[in-house]
């Protein structure tokens, strides 16, 4: 349930920026609210994409080759959710 509400928001956040330029949308991401709110809706996205990889590795890729699959998917989930809080806590704090 928690998605429906992060999703609108993504979606309005997107097309309010629409055309700004870097300067509107770094104002933007300093703000607290805005900034947690979108790590949120990333690691979020991010958590749906690792299952929905799971359930077609688990029903299309067989023998060794699925514990290797299932284990990079975990990875790279975990290397792109790292970049993600990453990218946008260095535009909240640094830049």
């Amino acid at each position: 349930m928690a998605n429906i509400p992060l999703v609108i928001f993504l979606i309005v956040f997107i097309l309010w920026h629409l055309g700004a330029d870097r300067a509107a949308l770094m104002a933007s991401v300093k703000h607290p609210l805005i900034a947690i709110a979108l790590a949120m809706s990333f690691l979020s996205i991010l958590w749906h994409m690792r299952l929905g990889m799971q359930v077609i590795i688990e029903d299309y890729v067989h023998g060794r080759w699925r514990i290797v699959c299932l284990l990079g998917n975990v990875f790279f989930t975990i290397a792109l959710g790292i970049a993600a809080l990453y990218a946008i806590l260095s535009l909240n704090f640094g830049a």
